[in-house]
């Protein structure tokens, strides 16, 4: 069975269709296609038959990981011996990983950041304001979930909360758009612009990242409160 490749993407310019790293030119099983050890594999985009776009029907891929997978399945190579096996096998793990990769959009960001990083680059550098702004909200959860625990939590953490899950959806929309201009933004565009749009990107996420920080501790805070309870009953 042959499985159509396209590249998928629902945002930026034509990209040109390549299939995913297992098939051949005709969509076609093709074991062979299987770095030496000790050398690198194909990215998860490559494995997975995408260009490197973050706004990517994620419906359609779903379709193509799960045919790939039906594909690969072990008992379709008994015939051929232990090593057509094991090579099926090896495929699978890699398509299920950059699945696992790529079928979330905040992970397809962190993983196009990851691709196109440069040399010994440093941290991602946040702004005074954005870091005042975290010290503030990990200070007043210091003394609100002190209260909780005291079992006078008020109104004022669900506040708190409310702002934070605020804040992370602004902050999520901004890492839409950033996304869509770095769809957008041609492969042959000028370095500078592409660098531009990345920095961006890992920007968001780096304060994303922050912010879901501050959530597991109301969420870790939240579980031992009704483990507690539980075991009070």
């Amino acid at each position: 069975m042959a499985i159509v490749h396209d590249n998928l993407a629902t945002s930026g310019p034509p990209a040109v269709a390549v299939p995913p790293y297992v098939l051949d030119l005709h969509g076609q099983i093709d074991l062979t296609k299987r770095p030496p050890a000790g050398q690198i594999g194909p990215d998860a985009f490559a494995v997975l038959g995408l260009p490197q776009r973050l706004l990517i029907d994620e419906t359609r891929i779903e379709l193509r990981v799960r045919a790939l997978i039906r594909e690969l399945h072990p008992d379709r190579f008994h015939a051929q011996g232990p090593a057509a096996v094991e090579d099926a096998q090896w495929h699978t793990a890699l398509v299920n990983d950059a699945w696992r990769k790529l079928r979330n959009f905040e992970r397809r960001v962190h993983e196009v950041v990851a691709l196109n990083a440069v040399a010994a680059e440093a941290p991602a550098r946040l702004d005074a304001a954005f870091l005042l702004q975290m010290l503030d909200y990990n200070e007043n959860l210091d003394g609100l979930l002190d209260l909780d625990v005291a079992g006078h939590p008020g109104g004022e953490l669900s506040q708190l909360v409310d702002e934070i899950v605020e804040l992370r959806n602004a902050l999520g929309g901004e890492l839409r758009e950033a996304a869509s201009a770095w769809d957008q933004a041609d492969a042959d565009a000028a370095p500078a612009e592409r660098a531009e749009s990345r920095i961006r990107l890992r920007t968001i996420a780096a304060k994303l990242s922050y912010i879901d920080r501050l959530r597991a501790r109301v969420d870790t805070h939240a579980a031992a409160q009704a483990a507690a309870v539980a075991l009070g009953e």
